[in-house]
């Protein structure tokens, strides 16, 4: 069944146990998991087709995009982690608040949107993924 993005939200691990949810999130594109092949194709590969061998599962990046406060010092963390060059763990909890996709990450970008006088302030962060990402579920 399809579900509804309203409501979703993006949360970074604090401390152990402890999420913390970013406000204002507008958007969110969670990081792309893609494998890499290995040709492996032979002289004597069967009616002349390409064989292939996977090998390393590789990891993209999210990008995380708000309206920016710049009192929020939640929102600001992203810069301070990315100056900090800290690994933390995220989750995107779904809607429906029990089913989650988990990773970790360096942000390694932070922007601050274009400031118009028509226009909210906005940012966007961006992370890189590491190590293996995953879906979850809460546990009441």
């Amino acid at each position: 069944m399809a579900s509804w993005g309203i409501g979703t939200q993006f949360l970074r691990l604090v401390e152990p146990d402890t999420w913390e949810a970013i406000g204002q999130i507008t958007s969110i594109t969670p990081p792309e998991s893609t494998m890499d092949t290995q040709d492996a194709t032979t002289l004597d590969s069967p009616d002349g087709r390409e064989e292939i061998v996977p090998t390393i599962l590789r990891n993209g990046e999210a990008t995380v995009n708000f309206n920016f406060d710049p009192e929020d010092t939640d929102q600001q963390s992203f810069h301070d982690d990315m100056e900090s060059r800290v690994k933390r763990s995220y989750r995107i909890l779904f809607p429906d608040e029990e089913n989650y996709y988990q990773f970790d990450a360096y942000v390694i970008g932070f922007n601050i949107g274009e400031i118009t006088p028509d226009g909210l302030l906005s940012a966007s962060a961006t992370l890189r993924a590491t190590g293996k990402p995953g879906f979850g579920k809460l546990v009441p």
